[in-house]
């Protein structure tokens, strides 16, 4: 009995993590981008709109007794978010809508823009909670550029979880 109050104790909280489940309630992240959205329902959105894009992506076959990992992306040269230009990146995991990374060509104005639109509260923000499920953080990536990033809280968990489980 004590090995299994043992094993038991040591499980994650995400036990039934299906890691390709598809949640009704989805966030809105950048313009009319949402969590959760397929590859082909975004792409739907795209070809709506004038935008040339560029996709990136390793979809492989998940190995035996693993669930998938797989991360695409989709880039969007010229796109404006509140009047600001510059380049969009898409992140899908497992065909879900993750992530939207916004580069700004005038990112510290575009900054306090966002903080007044999102109701943040700080004009020094890192990271913030919004809403139920959305997170807005601001950060540089290895270049040294500056980016705003939404994600979907639920989606950042579960990558975090299946790199602790199965990496």
């Amino acid at each position: 009995y004590m090995f299994l109050f043992l094993f038991s104790g040591c499980s994650d909280n995400f036990a039934s993590v299906s890691f390709v489940k598809v949640e009704s309630e989805r966030t809105k992240l950048i313009n009319d981008i949402e969590s959760y959205q397929s590859i082909d329902e975004f792409k739907g959105i795209l070809k709506g709109g004038s935008f040339q894009w560029e996709e990136s992506g390793d979809d492989q076959p998940a190995p035996k007794g693993r669930p998938p990992f797989n991360i695409h992306t989709i880039k969007i040269k010229k796109y404006s978010h509140l009047n600001y230009k510059g380049e969009l990146i898409i992140t899908f995991f497992n065909n879900r809508v993750t992530s939207t990374t916004f580069y700004p060509e005038d990112i510290d104005n575009y900054i306090k823009e966002i903080i007044n639109k999102e109701g943040l509260k700080s004009n020094n923000i890192q990271e913030e909670k919004i809403k139920t499920h959305k997170r807005v953080r601001v950060a540089k990536d290895y270049k040294g550029h500056k980016y705003v990033e939404w994600s979907d809280i639920r989606l950042d968990r579960e990558i975090n979880l299946w790199i602790k489980r199965y990496s």
